[in-house]
């Protein structure tokens, strides 16, 4: 998730909502742990569940990209409506 907020504060100012986008990812670079909250839902429910390996209550196959993926994808749906 910070990894994404990092692109997103050094994309180019002419990318469509960029002031709202570079807004959004320094409140999450300034507060990860509330941001992983708040974003939790909206990625668990981007998660294939099909190709999701569950041991015990941990997700074997979820990789780190995968993860950085839904985050990039999602990441429009929390800016501020105008």
């Amino acid at each position: 998730m910070t990894l994404t907020a990092e692109n997103v504060a050094s994309e180019s100012s002419a990318t469509a909502r960029h002031a709202q986008r570079a807004a959004l990812a320094s409140q999450i670079l300034n507060n990860p742990a509330a941001a992983a909250i708040n974003w939790a839902p909206g990625v668990v429910s981007q998660l294939s569940l099909a190709t999701t390996n569950m041991v015990g209550t941990t997700d074997v196959d979820t990789t780190d990209a995968a993860l950085a993926t839904i985050v990039s994808s999602i990441f429009n749906d929390y800016l501020a409506q105008p």
